[in-house]
């Protein structure tokens, strides 16, 4: 697995319906955790709805950085940017993304 950095720009490897965070429940709660403690205002049912939203941004145009941004915005989650990097993590690992560097 790669080490997924803002400056990079993900891609599907397929087309299909949202597949959520890509990442076991445990780790979906870890990670709820870690953005409520920066965050008070994040609630665990917002971690789906977020993944969601990344998957649909995903257009192998945009960076990792330019995504997290979008989110933080439509969501009104303002956490460390690179909390949402297990979210591309864990979809990298499933098969489901690629990355590359911006040029």
């Amino acid at each position: 697995m790669s080490t997924v950095t803002m400056d990079m720009v993900p891609e599907k490897t397929q087309q299909r319906s949202t597949p959520g965070l890509g990442m076991p429940y445990p780790e979906s709660v870890d990670l709820f955790r870690r953005m409520q403690a920066q965050d008070p205002r994040v609630v665990f049912y917002t971690i789906r709805p977020l993944g969601d939203e990344v998957w649909n941004m995903v257009d192998g145009v945009k960076t990792v950085g330019e995504i997290v941004n979008a989110c933080m915005m439509e969501f009104g989650i303002m956490v460390e940017p690179e909390l949402y990097l297990p979210i591309f993590e864990s979809l990298e690992q499933k098969g489901l993304m690629t990355f590359k560097r911006n040029a």
